[in-house]
């Protein structure tokens, strides 16, 4: 779950696959959510975040892909941009402070890919990955940027911390 930046919204993600999305600034917020399909019918969405900007939202499901939501046309036309790449479910998202970067990491579990992937959602084409920060021999366990958005630490369970310098992610 998450609620976004203005307090509007309140998402959350299901096993049914689908996001929902309440306006809390409705009569009945609870009564009718907007449902947001996009992620595989049946597989779980267990990752949602908003943006501090309050531009996007972005989910993660077990169909292996994460997603990009536009706030601003999502009442009149919901739609997704998909983030392919992992091998394994999108079990951890993170939104830079300066809401230009997204980071997912798949499921420990299956085929698992050992990578953090980095998105550019300021990007003409945001389902291309930016970087694939590799060098982790286990699961992704936690990852915070830096408020100012240039500094990337990711934490695995094979004891490692690796501090990212975004700045230096080729374009």
């Amino acid at each position: 779950m998450d609620f976004s930046s203005d307090s509007r919204w309140l998402v959350t993600g299901g096993d049914d696959g689908l996001t929902r999305l309440y306006d809390l600034k409705a009569t009945d917020p609870g009564s009718k959510p907007l449902v947001l399909g996009g992620h595989t019918k049946g597989e779980s969405v267990g990752e949602v975040r908003f943006t501090p900007n309050g531009r996007w939202l972005v989910t993660g499901g077990r169909d292996q892909t994460a997603r990009r939501w536009d706030l601003r046309t999502i009442e009149d036309s919901p739609r997704s941009e998909v983030l392919r790449g992992h091998t394994s479910w999108v079990e951890f998202l993170a939104v830079s402070p300066n809401s230009r970067w997204l980071v997912t990491a798949a499921s420990a579990f299956g085929d698992f890919d050992r990578a953090v992937r980095l998105w550019d959602l300021e990007a003409v084409d945001p389902t291309a990955v930016r970087a694939v920060l590799g060098g982790h021999g286990g699961s992704l366990q936690d990852a915070i940027f830096s408020p100012d958005g240039r500094w990337l630490v990711s934490r695995t369970s094979d004891k490692i911390v690796r501090l990212w310098d975004l700045k230096a992610t080729k374009k």
